[in-house]
């Protein structure tokens, strides 16, 4: 099988996991303390996914945006059942670990697509404003008291408003880094000296 397939095929492993257990605790009356090693296990499996997607193949440096999707959709399948996780289980670290997943999934989707003409810092800083858009939504329809709606923003405002600046912040970092890299290379270019960055 290709290196690009694996990461997102093991990525359904701990997400089932996940998703069982909620099944077994929503439909099944199945005490969530005895899932606990379920849980667990889920947790151990989605770390190793997410570190062995940035694990290259044997021999290879550099490669081609396949790797980099598959890595994406493996961090997008994980994200979903965090929030799914989080939802049900009523608490805010699983919500921050979805939205840091969903994160990285767009993080990698960008890379992927944004090739070497330099729209990646676009890209995250439009990523940002999705994320802080976002829990202005969701803030704008728990005012009007609707509690699907309130019990989401009170459970994804932190996260979604932190990710959403931090990432902010990297675009800007993106942003400085490519302007930095065109002054040097133009000052290369006509022999003078190079930008002050």
């Amino acid at each position: 099988m290709p290196w690009h397939k694996q990461t997102p095929i093991l990525a359904l492993v701990p997400a089932a996991y996940l998703l069982v257990g909620l099944w077994l605790e929503r439909r099944q009356g199945v005490p969530r303390r005895f899932m606990t090693t379920l849980y667990g296990v889920a947790h151990l499996l989605a770390a190793v996914t997410v570190v062995w997607g940035f694990v290259p193949p044997s021999g290879q440096r550099r490669g081609p945006a396949r790797p980099k999707r598959g890595r994406a959709g493996a961090c997008l399948i994980l994200g979903v059942a965090y929030a799914l996780l989080a939802w049900f289980h009523e608490q805010e670290a699983w919500g921050h670990v979805a939205t840091w997943l969903g994160v990285m999934a767009a993080g990698l989707a960008a890379w992927a697509y944004s090739g070497e003409h330099g729209s990646s810092a676009l890209k995250v800083a439009l990523l940002a404003v999705a994320y802080v858009l976002a829990e202005r939504g969701l803030a704008a329809g728990a005012a009007r008291r609707s509690s699907p709606i309130k019990r989401a923003w009170l459970l994804y405002r932190r996260p979604l408003l932190i990710a959403g600046w931090a990432v902010s912040g990297g675009a800007i970092a993106l942003a400085l880094g490519a302007t930095c890299g065109y002054w040097a290379a133009g000052s290369a270019a006509r022999g003078g000296p190079l930008a002050p960055c």
